[in-house]
C-alpha cells in the first residue's frame, strides 16, 4: 500500500476500521471522480496505485474536514497538562504542571470558575504562543500524531488564559461548534 504519508498529503490513510462508517461518503467520492462500483472493483484488482492514490485523496478530505472543525487538544504527559488552542494563524499553548499525585485531586475538585489558585498547591502554569509552519490543519495533525486528544474544555482554556493575564488573539476567542 501507498507510504501513510507523501508530498500531496501530509496525513496518513484511513484504516479500513476508520474508512467503514464512512462508506456512504467514499462512495459519493469516487462516484464524483467518475468511478463506479464495478469500476472501483476492477480498480481494486488491477490497478493498485490507483487504489492508493484515491484513498489518499479521500483520507486528506476526511482529514482536513475533521481538523477544520477542532478548535482545542490536551495532553496529559506525567504531570504536565498541555492545552493548545488553534487560531487562524497561531495556536496558544497552555501548560499547568503539578506536583506529583496533584492532577488527581485538581481534576475531582475544580471549581465551577476554574480558579484553580496558580502558584499556590504546587501548581504552575506556562503558556506559548507559535505561529503555524505549515498550515493549520498539518499542524493539528502533528499534535494528534503526538497522542494529543481533541478537547471540549474550551472554557478552562480560557479561564486559564485569563487567569495567567494572557490576551487572546481575536481568532482565538471564538468557538466553532463541532
Amino acid at each position: 500500500m501507498l507510504d501513510n504519508r507523501n508530498q500531496m498529503n501530509p496525513y496518513r490513510i484511513l484504516k479500513l476500521s476508520e474508512l467503514e462508517p464512512l462508506q456512504a461518503e467514499f462512495v459519493q467520492f469516487l462516484s464524483a471522480n467518475g468511478i463506479d462500483a464495478a469500476a472501483w472493483t476492477k480498480i481494486q484488482e488491477e490497478q493498485q496505485g490507483q487504489m492508493d492514490l484515491l484513498l489518499s485523496q479521500f483520507s486528506r478530505i476526511v482529514w482536513e474536514k475533521v481538523l477544520g472543525k477542532v478548535d482545542l487538544v490536551e495532553k496529559l504527559d506525567g504531570q504536565i497538562l498541555y492545552m493548545v488552542k488553534f487560531g487562524d494563524d497561531e495556536a496558544l499553548l497552555i501548560g499547568i504542571e503539578f506536583a506529583e499525585g496533584a492532577e488527581e485531586y485538581l481534576w475531582q475538585n475544580i471549581p465551577d470558575d476554574h480558579q484553580i489558585n496558580i502558584g499556590q498547591n504546587n501548581i504552575r502554569c506556562f503558556s506559548v504562543i507559535k505561529s503555524y509552519s505549515k498550515s493549520r490543519a498539518e499542524e493539528l495533525y502533528f499534535l494528534i500524531e503526538l497522542g494529543y486528544q481533541v478537547s471540549e474544555k474550551l472554557d478552562l482554556f480560557h479561564d486559564l488564559a485569563q487567569q495567567l493575564g494572557l490576551a487572546l488573539p481575536e481568532s482565538q476567542q471564538t468557538k466553532n461548534e463541532l
